[in-house]
């Protein structure tokens, strides 16, 4: 581990849209084994087409076809610079 002054995140993906979901209304929900998620207690970022794609021509398409075949990266990075000693 290190004791960081600093630390960033860094995302990088092929699709065209990225939704962020922070948990606004979860408010003590119990999920799995027991874990209670508060609200705004994390963060999702979920990389995909633009929502609403499907309806608005000049968007970039979401359809796949039959025979057509879907690849989707998305990398996380995390950095931190260590503190001085």
């Amino acid at each position: 581990s290190c004791v960081s002054i600093g630390v960033a995140f860094e995302l990088c993906t092929n699709a065209p849209g990225v939704q962020c979901y922070s948990g606004n209304f979860l408010d003590g929900v119990t999920g799995k084994h027991g874990a209670v998620y508060h609200k705004r207690g994390g963060v999702a970022l979920e990389t995909q087409g633009w929502p609403n794609a499907v309806n608005e021509l000049s968007f970039p398409s979401v359809i796949l076809r039959p025979g057509e075949t879907y690849a989707h990266t998305m990398l996380h990075a995390f950095t931190c610079e260590a503190a001085a000693e």
